[in-house]
């Protein structure tokens, strides 16, 4: 989905596992694109403090077959802490469209934040994942 981002690191995605799921959630690559052309950074933080969880998002399976997924997403989340630093990384400088290969584990009960940091602009992000 696409986020219109502010200067300084801005919360953007959030992606939640219930502590009730009985399910992991491995994610496999995050795609970013953006209609700047000038360089940011983004991180990936494990088990934010959320005081709101933002816009609620459609979570599109791969599968037309399978059933609802356990996990909840969310753009423009507001964050009181952003938890324990993943990845941080640079991207840009003219780069349509960038994919990021960060495998990981969200387990019940936590969460997983992506924050951006640059000059103001629109971002749009995609994460791959699956539960099992």
């Amino acid at each position: 989905d696409e986020v219109n981002t502010g200067t300084g690191e801005v919360d953007i995605f959030l992606v939640e596992n219930p502590s009730g799921s009985g399910k992991n959630i491995r994610v496999e690559q995050v795609l970013i694109s953006s209609k700047d052309t000038g360089r940011r950074t983004f991180r990936l933080y494990r088990n934010a403090v959320v005081s709101a969880s933002g816009t609620s998002l459609v979570i599109n399976g791969m599968k037309t077959s399978q059933g609802a997924s356990v996990a909840s997403a969310f753009k423009s989340p507001t964050i009181t802490s952003k938890g324990s630093l993943i990845f941080g990384g640079n991207f840009g400088e003219g780069a349509p469209l960038q994919s990021l290969s960060v495998p990981f584990i969200v387990l019940p009960d936590e969460n997983l934040l992506i924050t951006k940091q640059s000059t103001p602009d629109s971002v749009f992000l995609s994460l791959v994942w699956i539960e099992e």
